[in-house]
């Protein structure tokens, strides 16, 4: 064992234990190659913007080692195809930065020839693009309803291979299967989450550096595989009001809510029902987070607001395992 050198900050003593490594260590490996007590190690590496990646319980790697390889499924709409672009929504930007903020440029191979995507920033997020890549759809010869299936080769130069994933022999219930799993490992997350709801950022690159159903068949991008899924709300179609009273509305950032965990208001927002439990009884209670007066949760509608102060239910049971629930407006 060695201890911290005061010239390097934890972070990267991590990072180069990993690097010396060359695979994933456990948190007891890392504490006995860099002396940092376990818990001061994910302090550490906890930011988004890390390259230490948690890949499995208690197990950490760089991002680096496991990236190759890793797929991501594009699908072009024919505004994309006519101009030559893609634009910087639903994951493709993220999939191609991974933990580093807007790379220059990016390189993609395709039959020994090498595609540069440059990065155009607008001043609305959500139209900026990268362009460079309607040579790359003609090469393909894509058409409308084709996706593009992006394979990273190496991260640290943000190189990624390309293939054509053709409408007409698209596996339509393998990919529906692993949207699914997907589906089902943002639920959980946002179970978790604090309050039930995360940017969309956050939760494309954890699963981009967890969800170990990728191979061969990568689910659609996460705002696709999520759509129709009764379990979520989310930006720009849906404005998520959160407890420290900000209503995202998507036109800066996108967010994914845990719908189960909102009520529809008639003014067309999804508010946060804090769930707390009562000190003197034990009992679990829905708190509105804009008013504070007690919720009451019914299978059949959601939440709402308690009729009188005498009216004091508790959270049912059959709530924590509740999957679906359809708009109710109160």
């Amino acid at each position: 064992m060695f201890f911290m050198k005061p010239d390097k900050s934890r972070k990267q003593l991590v990072i180069d234990a990993l690097m010396q490594h060359g695979k994933a260590m456990t948190l007891d490996q890392l504490s006995n190659e860099t002396g940092i007590l376990p818990i001061h190690i994910q302090q550490a590496v906890s930011s988004y913007d890390s390259p230490v990646v948690r890949v499995r319980k208690k197990t950490y790697d760089h991002i680096s080692h496991f990236y190759p390889g890793r797929l991501f499924r594009f699908s072009p709409t024919d505004e994309e195809l006519r101009l030559g672009i893609a634009y910087c929504k639903g994951g493709l930007e993220f999939f191609f930065s991974a933990w580093q903020t807007n790379p220059s440029s990016i390189t993609i191979q395709f039959n020994e020839h090498l595609y540069i995507l440059k990065r155009v920033c607008k001043a609305k997020e959500a139209n900026s693009y990268f362009s460079g890549l309607k040579k790359l759809y003609t090469d393909l010869r894509l058409h409308p309803g084709d996706d593009v299936l992006f394979t990273c080769v190496d991260i640290t130069t943000f190189t990624f291979s390309v293939s054509c994933d053709r409408l007409e022999k698209r596996d339509a219930l393998k990919i529906s299967i692993k949207n699914r799993l997907l589906a089902d490992m943002v639920e959980d997350i946002l179970k978790h989450s604090y309050s039930h709801a995360e940017l969309e950022m956050f939760l494309v690159r954890r699963y981009l550096f967890t969800y170990p159903f990728d191979q061969p068949t990568p689910p659609d991008s996460l705002y696709k595989a999520i759509v129709k899924d009764p379990r979520f709300i989310f930006t720009p179609r849906d404005r998520i009001s959160l407890q420290d009273g900000r209503v995202i509305t998507g036109d800066i950032e996108n967010m994914i809510g845990l719908k189960k965990y909102f009520f529809h208001t008639a003014d067309g927002r999804d508010i946060l029902v804090s769930i707390q439990t009562d000190e003197e009884f034990g009992g679990k209670y829905g708190w509105c987070t804009e008013c504070w007066g007690r919720m009451v949760w019914e299978k059949n509608i959601g939440w709402r607001h308690a009729n009188d102060e005498c009216e004091i239910e508790e959270v049912p049971k059959e709530f924590w395992n509740f999957t679906e629930l359809h708009t109710h407006i109160h």
